[in-house]
């Protein structure tokens, strides 16, 4: 059985319909809980293909190709296709493991050298620093020489823009590794994770020069840093060699 990918989208969730879009946007009605797409001169339901959308927080028993759910406890969407529930746009905070990834586009009135405020679907621009691409017209452009984006909700530096040029920005947002264990734990150079508990690791500082590490169930970690015993050592030493005698 083959396996599809398909590239992880947020839909806007909105109330009404947005002012405007360009030909092809989609966004999510949280009133009439469809998802809609703009044809250039209306919004309308994304319907066609036998599909069908259902908003749920478990899926379809017995879904169509095309179907089209809306996971309502976690905001994911999902498509019908090969047999498969392929994910085509995650919640707004990513569940763990998983990236988000949001688009602002706008067509330019001509003339801006910078960006800000809503786009033409009536998002707001915002993205993580030096995890955003902005495309223009298609092209992808560099970022600090193309282009400035330094505050979060606002690009400068652009060459003047064209009447109807289309301006992207795709942002990706940060996410949990499942399973991942921060580098934060480790403080200081000799630093060791050692478990704590079930399916939990804990640190142990280094220990003091000269010292091994040796059990002990009293800590929290099952370890401990330890002395050497050298006198214990040379007496285990001499009766050695005095049994050798």
């Amino acid at each position: 059985m083959s396996q599809k990918f398909l590239t992880s989208l947020n839909l806007l969730g909105k109330s009404t319909d947005p002012a405007s879009g360009t030909a092809g946007d989609l966004y999510y009605n949280t009133t009439l809980q469809t998802v809609k797409v703009y044809t250039g001169s209306e919004w309308t339901v994304i319907s066609g293909g036998g599909g069908s959308i259902t908003v749920g927080d478990t899926a379809p028993a017995s879904p169509t190709e095309g179907s089209i759910w809306f996971k309502s406890d976690t905001a994911q969407t999902f498509v019908y296709y090969d047999s498969f529930w392929i994910e085509i746009g995650v919640g707004p905070q990513g569940p763990a493991g998983q990236a988000t990834i949001s688009r602002w586009k706008k067509t330019a009135a001509g003339g801006e050298t910078s960006l800000t405020g809503n786009d033409d679907s009536s998002v707001p621009l915002a993205y993580t620093v030096q995890k955003e691409q902005l495309y223009l017209n298609g092209v992808l452009l560099v970022r600090g020489s193309d282009y400035t984006a330094t505050t979060g909700t606002s690009i400068t530096g652009l060459t003047a823009l064209l009447a109807g040029d289309i301006v992207e920005i795709i942002t990706f947002g940060e996410f949990v590794l499942n399973s991942g264990i921060s580098v934060n734990t480790i403080d200081a150079k000799g630093d060791l994770l050692a478990g704590t508990a079930a399916d939990t690791v804990g640190r142990l500082a280094v220990g003091t020069n000269g010292f091994y590490l040796k059990a002990n169930s009293g800590t929290a970690t099952g370890l401990e840093w330890a002395a050497v015993d050298v006198a214990a050592i040379e007496n285990n030493y001499i009766l050695a060699l005095m049994g050798a005698i």
